[in-house]
């Protein structure tokens, strides 16, 4: 695992879970074995497991939430997102929170046909993850307050077609 050799340590890690299927740590390290492989199903299907044993583990939430966007499953990332962003919320990581809210807005935005509350979900999602960056000393031209900006004027065009409709 440390020496980055990951399909040996995918295999390593599925026959731990395969002797002890809650094994919570093997359970974690199987899965990003798998994400460094970019297997994103196995990624999530472990995941899916791993979150029901330690439901408030930050890390884990966020990688599913990847995991699920890599795979095109926009609403199951949001709602990984979303859980991933009020975890560091309450352990005051700004940082990772910014980044998930980023990706629940984000996913949000990739629904095939965003409804009205989605949008403005996203919007809010958006805002408070620029909020959050220029909170921790990012200017205007900073990557993630550019982004941010950049992807919340898409999502108000997305719902004024959506109000065109």
């Amino acid at each position: 695992f440390r020496l980055q050799k990951w399909a040996g340590a995918e295999q390593s890690f599925q026959q731990t879970v395969l002797l002890d299927p809650v094994d919570a740590k093997a359970l974690l390290r199987l899965a990003l074995s798998q994400n460094n492989q970019d297997h994103f199903e196995q990624v999530c299907k472990t995941l899916k497991t791993f979150v029901v044993l330690q439901p408030a583990h930050s890390k884990a939430r966020l990688l599913l939430a990847n995991a699920n966007f890599n795979c095109g499953r926009y609403h199951a990332a949001s709602s990984q997102y979303a859980k991933a962003a009020e975890l560091y919320e309450q352990e005051g990581n700004q940082e990772a929170e910014m980044e998930a809210s980023l990706g629940h807005a984000l996913s949000l935005s990739k629904v095939s046909k965003p409804s009205e509350a989605s949008l403005s979900t996203a919007a809010a999602a958006f805002s408070h993850a620029i909020k959050l960056a220029t909170k921790n000393g990012s200017t205007e031209n900073q990557q993630p307050v550019h982004v941010g900006h950049h992807l919340l004027h898409e999502v108000h065009q997305m719902y004024g077609e959506l109000l065109l409709e």
